[in-house]
């Protein structure tokens, strides 16, 4: 077995990925029980590629060694090149499990956090993260992506200027400098963006990985510019680098691509366009937030059996006396001002008025800011 490792080894730092499998997978066979060369075996499936086969191995990986965190933080990892969103939070919930402060567990749960729904928890875990390591690029840049999609660029700006350092990474360098590309064009500074994209280009050929990112800052510095011909030229280039993304692309660069892209075409009246690039984006995104009109009408009505008049006429009533003022929060059209009418037609209930967010004469209960 340490000889087949050892193998493995040699044809991995040599660049030789097949004889780096073949190694791995003989190590595989002469001691199946062992947790090391399932891993090694998971490795390198990864640097074929086959994210699929590289989870199977690191999952066998993690059975043989459950104590093992960086075989549950690589079975998550092959689980997000995969798509398997679920899967891969359960994969890092566990290696956090068992090592707190693991920094790229808590990065790329943070991510997966964030593409599935649970933003304030992705912050939240971003910003705990860099509490306890100001260094870890991996937090700092997912917590920029988060503030960039909320169209807060001037707090993007100062959380990529108050790190200690610049990535080592050249990938994660790169990724740095379009993200502050990204900031400096939402805050309206395109000669400052454009010496940030010059500053990647300095930095040798874009990866593929990255090259949607890349075309969209050049699109956005065009239509800054007023140049709409050139915004349209790099709209083209994008959906080509879109389509030509590797196994190693993070599945949320694809989503955001195809949703950006048809924010452009719907801005440009290019409907088609904008309609194929929405659909192949929810398609995408289709896998890390589910939904099922079968399962959602079954919890409709069985909350409608469950809450009959019988119940709400005689079920059980909260013990809570404080008086204390309730706040309805939510998202627009959401059903909050229908709440706080029904609530409000109760005689012991009063609408403290309307959200200055509201249209007049629309009542609803004050929100907290």
């Amino acid at each position: 077995m340490h000889d087949e490792l050892r193998r493995y080894v040699a044809c991995r730092d040599a660049g030789d990925l097949k004889g780096a499998l073949s190694a791995a997978s003989a190590a595989c066979h002469a001691a199946p029980g062992a947790a090391e060369p399932h891993y090694a075996y998971g490795e390198a499936w990864l640097a074929l590629g086959e994210v699929v086969r590289s989870g199977q191995a690191f999952a066998a990986a993690a059975e043989r060694r459950p104590e093992w965190v960086d075989a549950w933080v690589n079975l998550g990892l092959a689980h997000y090149r995969a798509g398997a969103i679920w899967p891969a939070k359960l994969a890092l919930r566990r290696a956090l499990s068992l090592a707190p402060g693991h920094a790229v567990a808590r990065a790329n749960l943070a991510a997966l956090m964030r593409i599935s729904g649970e933003s304030e928890g992705a912050e939240a875990l971003l910003r705990d993260t860099l509490a306890r390591d100001p260094g870890n690029a991996g937090a700092r840049l997912n917590l920029v992506a988060d503030l960039l999609q909320e169209e807060r660029p001037g707090d993007a700006l100062a959380l990529l200027d108050a790190a200690p350092g610049l990535p080592a990474d050249p990938t994660a360098l790169r990724h740095w400098h379009l993200q502050r590309v990204l900031a400096l064009l939402q805050l309206g500074r395109a000669a400052e963006a454009r010496e940030g994209l010059r500053a990647v280009a300095a930095l040798g050929p874009v990866p593929a990985e990255l090259a949607p990112l890349w075309h969209w800052r050049w699109l956005l510095l065009a239509k800054a510019e007023g140049r709409p011909a050139v915004a349209g030229a790099a709209a083209e280039r994008m959906a080509r680098a879109l389509s030509a993304m590797g196994p190693r692309a993070v599945p949320e660069h694809r989503i955001m691509g195809h949703y950006d892209l048809a924010k452009f075409w719907s801005s440009n009246g290019d409907l088609d366009a904008a309609f194929a690039n929405w659909q192949a984006g929810h398609t995408l995104l289709r896998p890390t937030q589910p939904f099922s009109r079968e399962e959602h009408r079954a919890f409709a009505d069985a909350s409608i059996a469950l809450l009959d008049s019988a119940r709400l006429s005689a079920g059980a009533r909260a013990a809570n006396a404080d008086p204390a003022p309730v706040f309805i929060v939510g998202m627009p059209r959401s059903g909050t001002t229908l709440c706080e009418q029904i609530l409000a037609a109760h005689a012991q209930v009063h609408g403290a008025g309307a959200d200055a967010s509201k249209p007049a004469g629309r009542p609803g209960l004050r929100a907290l800011p």
